[in-house]
């Protein structure tokens, strides 16, 4: 992997905002995309994501209900913002957050967890589901997990 390639998806992942990130933090991401990713795997992401088209909200309204989740210190922060100004309000839930770059899914597990539960339930999927117990749970075995 090349240094340009590494400091892109640095990038990617946390953001304009990589001063105010913990050095440990860009430490972690570095140390990471030194061992684990395929380069294959990686050029391909890298050519789809540089290589795909806008989406065409005012031609093809959405009629299904979105939740967007991004985090406050992604790259893509103002994109997220200007695609949910397009969406109808009402069929829509924008979720920014706070100390969290491009990873959601790996920086805020739980915060995702609940909020993609609180939506689910929202448009009635899951009306008999005690989000917060449930969260509570999920929690628990991320830390089990990741103490092992």
């Amino acid at each position: 992997m090349t240094k340009f390639t590494e400091n892109y998806l640095l990038w990617h992942h946390l953001g304009h905002h990589l001063y105010v990130c913990p050095r440990e933090e860009i430490d972690e991401f570095r140390v990471y995309f030194e061992d684990r990713p395929n380069p294959v795997n990686v050029a391909a992401f890298i050519d789809s994501y540089l290589n795909r088209s806008d989406i065409e909200i005012n031609k093809h309204p959405c009629k299904v209900p979105v939740l967007q989740i991004v985090g406050e210190r992604s790259a893509f922060v103002q994109d997220a913002e200007d695609l949910h100004m397009k969406l109808s309000p009402m069929a829509t839930e924008f979720l920014k957050l706070s100390g969290c770059g491009g990873n959601v899914l790996n920086e805020k597990p739980a915060k995702v967890t609940e909020a993609l539960l609180l939506f689910l339930q929202g448009v009635g999927l899951v009306p008999w589901l005690d989000v917060h117990e449930s969260v509570k749970k999920i929690s628990e075995k991320f830390v089990q997990k990741s103490s092992l």
